[in-house]
């Protein structure tokens, strides 16, 4: 790995930047091969073939480039592009590597002892979470203040991983927290990953398939209650158990009105529903057919075909109570079980997503079991 690749600082890389500029257009950088990495020297080359050496601590001209500036102490030359490259990478970074550890009084710190303890109930049972349902669980009302706190949990785990011999290193579990359009953790995790100059670089393709082998990591790590206390963190309690009683009775009695309207509000209105990756469903996407049948015998409220993909609905109209909403809960996860098993006994490729809709508010005392389910909820949808 190339020496300049370990750097992180935003400002150097602007440095550099400013001394290709001023050594004209079309000028290219080459970076010394020697050091620790902090803050390379480097040599610009203009393209009339004058040669400009620079110190890397302080951007001024060199005036001895005999030893520091040999070839053989040199990286291949990088255009203005890729100099611009390494800077917007370490832009995307930076939070990441400022964040402190755990154990401190600054308010990422406090949410961040508030938020490991979710993310290791997460890993628990295997659910990934986004940015916005983890700041709402947690009472943040802007997600994305999440890169600090996140940015902490990993330099704590670092930390950790530092201090002990064991071949089993804690993996990152800030990569649970994925953004919904990309299905991906932040850029800062890029930090904490084995070569992240080179995860960086990926098309996000290549990067799903590497936060794919980590997210493996992290669901089949034994220790994460052990992780918790060695930081004097609890792990969370089991979620209320009367939010399962309530869903085990006071259902039937036939279909009401308003779920029958709302069920077919939404079957026919496709563009208003917000799945796979958060992008609505296409404009020009069949309408939603009604009570579809499942294998299982369950007949679900609406299901959309879009394709290869098949997205269930389960709706909750205006008169739902909270068991009615637990119930829905459980039965999108029920449904989305069900639909994969489908696509794969037809040799499908797995690609199915069960939402829950209501016409009223979601409970903010269920918005952990949601989290823990991994069901995407929408609310407050008007019928119109």
């Amino acid at each position: 790995m190339h020496i300049y690749r370990r750097v992180n600082d935003k400002t150097y890389f602007s440095k550099v930047l400013d001394a290709l500029d001023s050594c004209g257009h079309g000028a290219e950088v080459r970076f010394g091969e020697t050091g620790e990495g902090k803050h390379p020297n480097y040599q610009v080359y203009s393209q009339n073939g004058d040669i400009y050496p620079f110190l890397g601590v302080n951007h001024e001209p060199s005036k001895n480039s005999q030893v520091e500036f040999s070839n053989t102490n040199l990286s291949p030359r990088l255009k203005r592009k890729d100099v611009v490259q390494l800077l917007d990478s370490c832009r995307k970074s930076t939070t990441a590597e400022v964040a402190k550890p755990i154990d401190g009084t600054d308010l990422y710190q406090e949410r961040a002892r508030i938020a490991f303890p979710i993310l290791v109930r997460q890993a628990e049972t295997g659910q990934t979470i986004i940015y916005s349902s983890l700041a709402e669980e947690m009472g943040m009302r802007n997600p994305r203040n999440l890169n600090y706190v996140l940015g902490c949990i990993g330099q704590t785990i670092e930390g950790l991983n530092n201090k002990t011999r064991k071949e089993e290193k804690i993996p990152p579990i800030q990569c649970l927290v994925l953004n919904k359009n990309t299905g991906l953790p932040g850029e800062g995790i890029s930090w904490f990953l084995t070569d992240k100059e080179i995860f960086s670089a990926l098309p996000k393709n290549k990067k799903r398939e590497v936060v794919k082998g980590e997210l493996t990591r992290i669901f089949a790590y034994p220790y994460w209650n052990e992780v918790l206390n060695s930081i004097d963190l609890i792990p969370l309690n089991s979620i209320n158990k009367s939010y399962n009683g309530s869903a085990k009775t006071g259902w039937g009695g036939g279909e009401s009105l308003q779920h029958k309207r709302l069920k077919f509000f939404v079957a026919n209105n496709p563009s208003l529903i917000k799945g796979w990756n958060n992008q609505r469903l296409p404009t020009n996407a069949k309408k939603g057919d009604v009570e579809f049948s499942l294998p299982s015998g369950d007949k679900v409220d609406v299901v959309f075909e879009c394709g290869k993909k098949q997205l269930g609905v389960e709706v909750k109209s205006i008169i739902s109570t909270e068991g009615d909403i637990v119930r829905g809960l459980y039965q999108c996860v029920k449904y989305q079980a069900v639909m994969e098993a489908v696509q794969a006994s037809e040799n499908k490729e797995k690609n199915a997503e069960s939402v829950l809709i209501l016409e009223g508010e979601f409970p903010k005392n269920l918005v952990s079991l949601k989290n823990l389910l991994g069901v995407t909820v929408f609310d407050k949808v008007k019928v119109v």
